[in-house]
């Protein structure tokens, strides 16, 4: 699949972007204290500047295509679909179909009432076994009114 995260960002406020400002590996550091001894030149940690990336969630029933990389501490809602090598910055709501660079809304899988009905339904709490009768085929709100009823669920408005 390819899927891709922000490793890390670098710190704007110091006199320069480049590595050398925080990281032990950078180059001029190697070449200095292998010249003038282990003690001369001393670096930070990338750690005192940038604030470790925060956690990303991806909620039920996401589909992730090729190659997509998502910025960390971002939702990918319940239901949502994110499109071949996209960016995706934001927090992308449920069931939307997002893509681009950087990933905008294409459009929603269902309309407002459908996604509430399924987002109450919770249907992937459920066996699989418990959806054998019903046509896939069929309408999203039909295939749900069936659900319904094959698993006479009354106390449950979907």
């Amino acid at each position: 699949m390819g899927l891709k995260f922000y490793s890390h960002s670098s710190p704007f406020n110091l006199i320069s972007t480049s590595s050398f400002t925080y990281g032990k590996n950078a180059y001029i550091f190697k070449y200095n204290n292998l010249k003038y001894g282990n003690n001369e030149f001393k670096t930070t940690s990338h750690n005192e500047f940038v604030l470790p990336p925060a956690k990303t969630i991806v909620k039920d029933d996401v589909y992730l295509c090729t190659n997509p990389c998502l910025k960390p501490g971002i939702t990918l809602n319940t239901g949502c679909v994110v499109t071949q090598n996209s960016l995706v910055t934001k927090d992308v709501p449920h069931y939307a179909v997002v893509g681009s660079n950087p990933a905008r809304i294409l459009k929603y899988r269902f309309d407002k009432k459908t996604i509430q009905r399924l987002l109450r339904f919770k249907w992937w709490l459920y066996n699989f076994v418990d959806f054998k009768n019903i046509n896939l085929k069929t309408d999203i709100n039909v295939y749900l009114d069936e659900v319904k009823k094959g698993l006479k669920i009354s106390k449950y408005k979907f």
